[in-house]
């Protein structure tokens, strides 16, 4: 899985931080759709 957290800086919220969230979200999603 490839994500780009575009614009993520330009709109006021750290790069680091938006990737940390994009995964956290996408591991949650996996584990709650097993399959």
């Amino acid at each position: 899985i490839a994500l780009g957290c575009i614009y993520t800086e330009s709109k006021g919220y750290p790069r680091e931080p938006a990737a940390h969230v994009a995964i956290r979200t996408v591991r949650r999603f996996l584990e709650k759709h097993k399959g």
